[in-house]
């Protein structure tokens, strides 16, 4: 109880002396620490409430440019009367906001800002994607666009996308995911696709993995990896990852899904698009106890 008593002692002071500061220094602070700790400290310390919810510290959480995103939007699609916090929910939710005449998604991660897209099938360089015989564009229940490409048979498979790295949140390690499924009418996918990534002009090596598209093919002919499903009823293929600079940065990363050694007849495939977000790196993140701890 003692220890209980002293840490209440502590917390109260410390609420005391951020009281003895301006609001806009008190802002500054909680803006400066992560959207969950300004929940936090909005539920726990009813006295810092209003400046934990309020524009002044949420600004520090929203992307610098999402003004201008949100102005990509179709007229009427983001309310216009939301607080910042109200955005920021918004944004990482669910729902997201389709921007550029209705062909790209956005939204940002609840626990840190940062952006992602996923640039939908009507913007992808698809081999024959305008053919009706080749390829038709239909709803998708489930998906985040009006319509998906959905494959009703070809020989080549050949489906490509770009993203600019200005685009995306600066400082920050990406992965590239090809959002996909596979219709009951699927056929064909015996040998696994080619998937790429490549940061053009980046002067980074462009590296090629082979991946079966169809889980349940059981003809296989090589030796392949799987892809993973979502929570949300779609699978992914990993295309790779790379990291955005903390300057500016004016790069493309190109992705590349390439099926032609087969030269078999294919469909069903169902394409939502291509999506790019926050990924942990692959190396192991030491821990400032570390650094410390080193003489």
């Amino acid at each position: 109880m003692e220890d209980s008593m002293i840490g209440q002692g502590e917390m109260i002071q410390s609420q005391k002396q951020l009281l003895d500061l301006s609001l806009d220094c008190v802002a500054k602070i909680i803006g400066s620490t992560s959207p969950k700790d300004a929940c936090r400290i909005s539920s726990t310390a009813k006295i810092f409430r209003s400046i934990a919810d309020s524009d002044a510290v949420w600004a520090h959480f929203l992307p610098s440019d999402y003004l201008h995103i949100i102005s990509r939007s179709s007229s009427g699609e983001f309310p216009s009367n939301l607080s910042k916090k109200q955005m920021y929910l918004h944004l990482s939710g669910a729902g997201g906001l389709l921007i550029d005449g209705g062909t790209t998604h956005f939204s940002i991660e609840r626990s840190t800002g940062k952006k992602r897209f996923i640039i939908g099938a009507r913007s992808l360089y698809i081999e024959w994607g305008d053919t009706p015989e080749y390829w038709d564009w239909a709803p998708e229940p489930g998906s985040k666009f009006e319509d998906t490409a959905v494959l009703q048979w070809v020989w080549w498979l050949e489906i490509r996308g770009r993203i600019r790295t200005r685009e995306l949140s600066r400082g920050t390690n990406y992965g590239a995911y090809l959002v996909y499924k596979m219709g009951e009418d699927k056929y064909g996918f015996i040998v696994p696709a080619e998937v790429s990534l490549e940061v053009v002009s980046g002067g980074d090596v462009k590296r090629t993995r082979s991946v079966y598209l169809d889980p349940d093919e059981e003809e296989r002919e090589e030796e392949g990896e799987m892809p993973d499903e979502r929570d949300d009823g779609w699978m992914e293929i990993e295309m790779g990852e790379f990291f955005v600079k903390e300057e500016e940065d004016e790069r493309e990363v190109e992705f590349l899904l390439l099926e032609t050694k087969g030269l078999s007849a294919k469909g069903g495939l169902i394409v939502e698009g291509y999506e790019s977000f926050v990924k942990q790196p692959r190396y192991k993140l030491l821990s400032i106890k570390h650094y410390l701890a080193s003489p």
